[in-house]
């Protein structure tokens, strides 16, 4: 790492950073691994800032996949609608559970940096992340039916 000049950003040892980072984040747990790169950025902050901004983008495409699954009885142009809407609810839910654990930052040239983050949230494949997702779309299907009752009457 050093002779690649990267440089570490975070509170404590970088090895305790790396330690809590494999462990929190190994098969099986409630969390997993989002590192993101960005290139060229004018500033760290700015680094982090588009780094963080990936790890939700990779994770409401996640979100979806998810959902698509768990709709998979619908069928058509409705169930896209479904699906995006409650993309967009649960993107917006989990967004606070993605947590920067350290970044390592290298300059590029005299005036850019490589930045690295990486981040922890929820793994939607441990047995916590799926119910959540279970959870939502069923309340979700549950108020569409009801509105869609009451708007035909019934």
């Amino acid at each position: 790492m050093t002779k690649e000049k990267w440089v570490y950003s975070g509170s404590g040892s970088l090895e305790t950073a790396l330690y809590n980072y494999y462990v929190k984040t190994a098969e099986g747990q409630p969390l997993a691994a989002s590192p993101q790169t960005v290139t060229d950025a004018y500033s760290v902050a700015r680094g982090e800032s588009l780094a963080r901004s990936a790890a939700e983008t990779d994770f409401a495409r996640e979100i979806r996949v998810a959902i698509a699954g768990q709709i998979s009885t619908h069928q058509g142009e409705s169930a896209d609608i479904e699906i995006a809407d409650i993309e967009k609810k649960l993107a917006a839910e989990l967004k606070g559970d993605i947590i920067k654990c350290f970044t390592l930052y290298k300059q590029v040239g005299s005036k850019n940096y490589t930045v690295r983050s990486y981040f922890t949230r929820p793994n939607l494949e441990s047995a916590s992340g799926s119910a959540r997702i279970s959870k939502s779309v069923e309340e979700e299907i549950e108020l569409a039916k009801k509105i869609g009752g009451q708007a035909t009457g019934q």
